[in-house]
């Protein structure tokens, strides 16, 4: 079976896009609608910085609202844009504050020192008032200046961080750029495998939260993936110290640097604490079964295993660990039904090939199938010694029945 993965092969780390895979969906004015709604709020700005206001630049204290919508079915975006502006429109004449589209994306709201402790007020009344009028939900994000060491110009990227994270919220759809931000976009960074902006991203989202569990968490998995396992180690260690009692991510992670190190004992001992907290994620009893299995104690593997695959009955790889200690056993028969259903599930799996080729070996059936899986599995994997061992049998019980033959005549 599989080895203790080389620095070569990282595993699978428990991120926060792994609770919450749902990504934001949001309605922005893109150019054409912009140009429109211009036509009709002709005092409005374009901008893609706030250079258009220098009046605004030496404010101590600056406020930035951006809007969009959320996505609907009915899809009548420019009436919804329309009366959604006309709320902007009028609070700015309001307070007396610019209204503009950024990046011809995005109506907004700009406010200086005198304002700008009511922009969350101001915000919700604008939600409020066009969920009223149209039924619809907008979206908001504020951000603000000055934050760590963003400059003037930084407020607009910054608007629409949290107009993202305002996207994935359940409830209130308004956000203000803070850490939860800043963790998003760091994760739009490593889905792209962009993972040093990524982490950029993360440790100014730890100066302005450091106890965050979500980020230190995240620090943890983009050095697992960089492969600094000490530096990995140290974040989870500390999102586990900073998390409460239902956030299980950093502890297993955690055991898994662990196991990456192979330290296995210490490793089982923190996959038992993480599985006495949490019993629903696939990945703890897996890894549970992973240890006892290197550890020799293939009994406590199984239960382990068979855990995993009633949490998550389509894994290839639980279904060849259970197939795998059922052929230790001399167990065949089920041996062989966990390896067919692996092999349902994945086709193009070297362990279930080799296994099910060396079933029918053993028993004496579909010798020619069982020696073009044997074939199969190590044309994926060439240089596993158990698919060798395996096919080598196999070849030399042929050459058997070959001399055999040629002895009768």
């Amino acid at each position: 079976m599989e080895e203790h993965f080389s620095p070569e092969k990282i595993p699978e780390f428990l991120y926060h896009e792994k609770e919450n895979q749902q990504r934001h969906s949001i309605v922005y004015t893109e150019a054409f609608l912009a140009d429109k709604l211009k036509k009709i709020y002709t005092t409005w700005f374009s901008a893609s910085d706030i250079s258009p206001f220098a009046g605004y630049a030496s404010d101590a204290e600056l406020k930035l609202i951006l809007f969009a919508l959320v996505p609907d079915k009915e899809n009548d975006y420019e009436n919804l844009f329309e009366t959604l502006c006309s709320l902007v429109h009028a609070k700015g004449k309001q307070t007396e504050n610019p209204c503009f589209f950024i990046n011809e994306k995005a109506p907004g709201l700009l406010m200086g020192s005198s304002e700008s402790e009511n922009s969350e007020k101001t915000a919700s009344d604008i939600l409020d008032k066009f969920e009223a009028e149209t039924g619809h939900q907008a979206i908001c994000g504020i951000s603000y200046y000055p934050c760590l060491d963003y400059t003037h110009t930084d407020i607009i990227q910054n608007g629409f961080k949290a107009l993202i994270h305002a996207s994935m919220l359940e409830n209130k759809k308004l956000a203000v750029f803070d850490s939860v931000s800043l963790n998003i976009s760091s994760d739009e960074y490593f889905q792209k495998k962009d993972i040093d902006n990524a982490v950029k991203e993360l440790e100014k989202g730890l100066l302005l939260n450091e106890k965050d569990e979500n980020i230190l968490n995240s620090l943890g998995v983009c050095f697992a993936v960089k492969k600094d396992f000490d530096k990995s180690l140290k974040y989870f260690e500390m999102a586990d110290q900073h998390s409460d009692a239902g956030f299980i991510m950093p502890l297993y992670n955690k055991g898994l640097i662990n196991y990456l190190n192979n330290d296995t004992e210490k490793a089982k001992t923190i996959f038992l604490q993480a599985f006495e907290k949490c019993k629903d994620f696939y990945e703890i009893p897996f890894y549970l079964g992973k240890t006892e299995y290197d550890l020799k104690n293939t009994e406590k593997a199984l239960e382990y295993f068979l855990k995993a695959e009633k949490i998550k009955p389509e894994s290839a790889a639980v279904l060849n660990y259970i197939g795998e200690i059922y052929l230790k056993n001399k167990d065949i028969e089920k041996a062989y039904t966990e390896y067919k259903k692996s092999l349902k599930i994945m086709p193009e799996n070297p362990y279930a090939l080799s296994a099910i080729g060396y079933i029918y070996f053993i028993k004496g059936e579909n010798t020619e199938i069982a020696k073009t899986f044997m074939e199969q599995s190590l044309e994926m994997d060439p240089e596993n010694k158990l698919f060798k061992e395996r096919l080598n049998l196999l070849v030399s019980d042929e050459n058997k029945e070959d001399l055999k033959k040629a002895q009768s005549f």
